[in-house]
């Protein structure tokens, strides 16, 4: 009883409208399905970045599924931004291009070089010493 009643303070200091019933089996199935749906949401936000990518050259096609006897959604230019989502077997990746996912051949992709960090000015580089 004792857990119940510390989730119930805590969801009325989170603002949780908590129905008022003296049955506590309906109390606590109410606060398990709150929780679940706040688990639910927690492991529904990704956070994990994603892995810049290049096309090696113009007119790369982007297939619905991974095979070149399927639909073909979209074809790649140099300049568009793609992700990889994840590698999908040796021969193909599975990748973002303007919110839309399909795949691509592998060989067909490059990674991009990282940038190199940027020079410190005059007056920074004085001060360091250096």
């Amino acid at each position: 009883m004792q857990f119940f009643t510390k989730w119930h303070s805590r969801c009325q200091y989170l603002g949780v409208i908590i129905p008022k019933t003296k049955n506590t089996t309906m109390k606590k199935l109410f606060l398990s399905l709150v929780l679940i749906l706040q688990i639910g949401f927690l492991m529904a936000h990704n956070g994990t970045p994603t892995i810049g990518l290049k096309v090696r050259s113009e007119n790369v096609k982007m297939y619905q599924q991974a095979g070149t006897s399927t639909p073909v959604i979209q074809v790649i230019a140099t300049t568009d931004r793609v992700e990889l989502i994840r590698k999908w077997n040796a021969q193909w990746a599975q990748v973002k291009v303007n919110h839309r996912l399909g795949y691509v051949p592998f060989s067909d992709l490059m990674f991009l070089k990282p940038e190199p960090p940027l020079a410190q000015t005059g007056t920074n580089a004085a001060r360091l010493g250096e």
